[in-house]
């Protein structure tokens, strides 16, 4: 994977402020009734970017970001340059779901299974 797996419980307080900040109350992982994936639940409109321009993305590849993958449910903390290699060394039968966003919860990346991210409050 990325970076360093982050305990169960900061991920856990970091996801609530995550879905706090990005998601529409309407989302419902357990109960199955929605879309279970957060990308699909935002309530607020992103700008859509190939996955081909995931490393044309204005962030400092220096910069310390948390990586949410959702298909593990696993958290990591990571540079974002070490994301930006993860990601473009996926293989095109590897599916990837994930959320990044630093702790000011100002922007946040999604990244998807279908070969484009989403990317909030970045300039």
């Amino acid at each position: 994977m990325v970076g360093n797996l982050i305990n169960s419980k900061e991920s856990n307080l970091l996801l609530d402020n995550f879905i706090r900040r990005f998601v529409a109350a309407e989302y419902d992982p357990k109960k199955q009734k929605r879309c279970r994936l957060l990308w699909t639940n935002l309530k607020c409109k992103g700008e859509l970017l190939s996955i081909d321009e995931f490393e044309k993305i204005p962030i400092e590849v220096s910069t310390e970001v948390y990586f949410y993958n959702e298909r593990e449910k696993k958290m990591y903390r990571a540079s974002f340059a070490e994301i930006a290699d993860y990601i473009g060394g996926l293989e095109p039968w590897e599916e990837i779901d994930a959320e990044i966003f630093d702790g000011s919860f100002q922007w946040f990346i999604c990244v998807t299974h279908e070969d484009f991210c989403i990317t909030y409050g970045l300039s």
